[in-house]
This record gives structure tokens, sequence and C-alpha cells, in this order.
């Protein structure tokens, strides 16, 4: 498997929905913290066509502070055809959820759960599973999936100040934790409203790799801290050849 097509479980499996007020400066909206499900989806478009690609169909269960529980991804085609399934569980800071990921189309899929000093990652390929243990890193946050979401939140004030963060993403397919760097960046004037959203950007710290991998644009909403849209790199297979993946423009629409 070669560097690029291994960095997108980490690079587009993360896409979550800011839920909690607790870690966000009292900027969310305080009646988030009362519901204990929320939905929303997210539209996959390409990038120079703006067709419809494929759509994200989130749920995720909160307890009564507003922190994920667990939650469930499913991706249907723009043909409404269900692709691949996501179920996450969250414990402890949040940043290592276990989940679970799996296509349907291309019976692949994997499998991480996170222990006191190592993570377990099971790669599944049709009926065959090979499994790795992941040690754990010490001087940068470990994040794996949505784990990234709960990290946004609470290093929040700081990336809204301009300080940027390190954090060492676990990649399931090379069972390995690899460097990136978060940081706010200006925001685009073509994407929602300037002025309401702020805009990050997620790029890896390996310079090989850094000319594989385009770097990721997150606009989030700066009150709510809710994703709005995101660019780059996604986790689903091209109908057309499922060596590659989609490169798309994901906007999000809320139910609440």
């Amino acid at each position: 498997m070669n560097i690029k097509k291994s960095m997108i479980a980490i690079l587009a499996l993360f896409m979550w929905v800011n839920v909690s007020a607790n870690n966000m400066g009292g900027e969310t909206s305080s009646s988030i913290s009362s519901v204990t499900d929320i939905k929303f989806k997210g539209y996959a478009y390409s990038q120079n066509e703006k067709t419809l690609l494929y759509s994200e169909h989130h749920h995720v269960k909160v307890n009564e502070q507003g922190d994920a529980q667990t939650a469930k991804v499913s991706y249907f085609s723009n043909t409404g055809e269900l692709m691949a399934e996501k179920y996450l569980e969250y414990h402890d800071t949040g940043y290592l959820p276990d989940f679970e990921y799996k296509n349907l189309l291309t019976k692949q899929g994997f499998k991480v759960n996170d222990h006191e000093t190592y993570v377990a990652v099971i790669n599944k390929q049709g009926d065959s599973e090979f499994k790795e243990r992941v040690s754990k890193k010490e001087q940068s946050p470990m994040i794996v999936d949505a784990g990234f979401d709960v990290f946004m939140r609470a290093n929040w004030t700081e990336l809204l100040a301009g300080n940027k963060k390190d954090v060492a993403f676990l990649s399931p397919t090379r069972a390995m934790f690899i460097a990136f760097e978060i940081e706010l960046i200006e925001p685009d004037d073509n994407v929602h409203d300037s002025i309401e959203t702020v805009r990050f950007q997620l790029r890896p710290q390996n310079f090989i790799i850094a000319l594989l991998v385009d770097p990721i644009d997150l606009n989030y909403h700066k009150k709510t801290g809710r994703i709005m849209s995101y660019k780059g790199l996604t986790n689903i297979e091209t109908i057309a050849d499922p060596d590659k993946n989609y490169v798309a423009d994901i906007e999000y629409v809320y139910e609440f």
C-alpha cells in the first residue's frame, strides 16, 4: 500500500461535529448540552464540476454535559446505495475513541481499540484479518478518527488565538502514529460567511508525506464550533476505480 493511499484513514475519517459547550470557552450554544441525539449530514461534491459524489449521515448520542458517547456514520452513493458504515464509542479524553469502519462495496475496513499502553488495530480485507499493536507516544496528543473534534473543542480558545498545535494521528492502515500540525489560516471568502466562520488547516509534518498529500482545509462556525465544510482527500473509494479515493468539498447541514 502506497503512502498516499494509507494516509486516507488519517485525513478523512475524523470529521465530526462540536457537540459540547464545556471546552469551547463558553462560546457554544448552551442549548446543545441538553440534547441527547444529534443528527447531521455531509454532502460531498466534486471540486471541479460540483456534482454530488456521496453523502454522510451522522448520528451522535451525547450525555447531559453534551459530550459524545457513541456515534454512527452511514455513507450513501449519489444514487442512494449504502456504501460504508462507521461506529464509534468514546471514553477517557475522547481523543482515541474505539471505532470500526466497514466499506460494504470493497469488503475492507478496520477496527481500533484503545488500551492503556497501546492501541490495537485490526485491518480487514474480505475474510482476512491483520492484527497490530501500536505503542503510544508521549510527546504529542494522540488522536484517531473523530477524536480530532474532541481535541478541537479542548483547544478551541488557543486555536482561535492563532496558536499552532501538533498532534500524532493514528493511521490504522499503516499501524503507526504520524505527526500533523493544525493552524488557523486566513478565511476563504468563497466559503460561507467569512465573518461568522474560521478556517483551519491540517497538514502532515513529514516532508515526503506533505509532497504526496495536500493539506485539509476545515471551515468552522466561530460561535457554535460546528464544522461547516471540509476540503480534501476523503475516505471513500471512487466507483470507477476502487484504488483511488474521492477528493471532495463536503458541506455539512444540521437538523437542529
